[in-house]
């Protein structure tokens, strides 16, 4: 198999915002790629995957507005909005029927967005994914955010500016962290360092999240994917309950169920080479008659 190179960068105007993406591969159905919330971004997230998945599919991997290089406005950042966004993204760059990919508040941004509008969705793979109940682990930490910014900012840059605070934070996300390396930290400080970062997640955190936990619950709706579905889950998610993701497999038809053992809330870096055969095993399987 012919392997492509690095993925290439391109910008788009989007819904009044610069946004920018990566694309890989020039042959196979549509792919979309999309990021989780904090200080995440496509290359961040994605970076093990989008090469990969480019051998067999035409990928694309936005940074979300507010996140990454992508522009920065001030305004309300929700689901709703991001939902909006990735109707008009894909649409943008032609990509009327695709397949999604989402991690964490990404994988709540494609769940929404397969659910209002599924002729648009071929396939969907949630990953780690929020909104599958009320509940989270880190209700606290995320209040504390958003009743209190100017200390969440400078707890941010305390650890931002020392690799030991910050490894200790990633425990949080990753089941190991000496599975971060130094080049990924690098670019955990660089997007967390970046203008306005942080902003738009204050923001979804504020509009999503109460004292009962995330205000989009989409459980009761889960009987109504069409897509065929991928919920991946790592076993040891200090984040996401893992029994919600078992719930959505029960309750979403033809979907399949994926968990990795001894992995956290980042399945795509914490096990990226047995992440990527998986998601591209379940492409390649279920584009074929049942």
């Amino acid at each position: 198999m012919e392997i492509e190179g690095p993925p290439e960068v391109h910008w788009a105007q989007v819904d009044g915002a610069r946004i920018h993406y990566l694309l890989s591969g020039t042959r196979g159905s549509p792919l979309v790629l999309v990021h989780g919330g904090a200080t995440d971004s496509a290359s961040l997230s994605w970076g093990s995957s989008i090469q990969t998945f480019g051998q067999t599919h035409r990928v694309a991997a936005p940074d979300l507005p507010g996140f990454g290089l992508s522009e920065k406005p001030r305004i309300n950042y929700t689901l709703e909005y991001f939902t909006r966004f990735l109707r008009e993204f894909t649409q943008t760059i032609g990509f009327d029927r695709c397949s999604l990919i989402g991690l964490s508040l990404g994988g709540q941004i494609s769940l929404s967005f397969a659910l209002q509008f599924p002729e648009r969705v071929n396939k969907l793979v949630l990953v780690s994914c929020a909104g599958l109940g009320t509940e989270i682990h880190w209700k606290l930490a995320a209040q504390l955010l958003v009743k209190a910014p100017r200390l969440h900012t400078g707890l941010r840059r305390m650890v931002l500016a020392n690799r030991k605070r910050l490894k200790l934070s990633l425990r949080s996300i990753v089941y190991e962290p000496s599975v971060i390396g130094d080049d990924l930290l690098d670019q955990i400080v660089a997007s967390g360092n970046a203008p306005g970062a942080g902003r738009a997640w204050r923001s979804y955190l504020k509009d999503e999240l109460s004292w009962l936990g995330f205000r989009h619950n989409f459980l009761r709706r889960l009987c109504d994917i069409t897509a065929p579905t991928l919920i991946v889950h790592g076993d040891s998610d200090k984040l996401i309950p893992v029994r919600l993701a078992e719930k959505a497999h029960h309750l979403i038809s033809h979907s399949e169920l994926c968990l990795f053992p001894h992995c956290g809330h980042w399945p795509p870096r914490e096990t990226p080479a047995e992440f990527n055969r998986a998601v591209l095993k379940f492409l390649d399987r279920s584009s074929q008659p049942a």
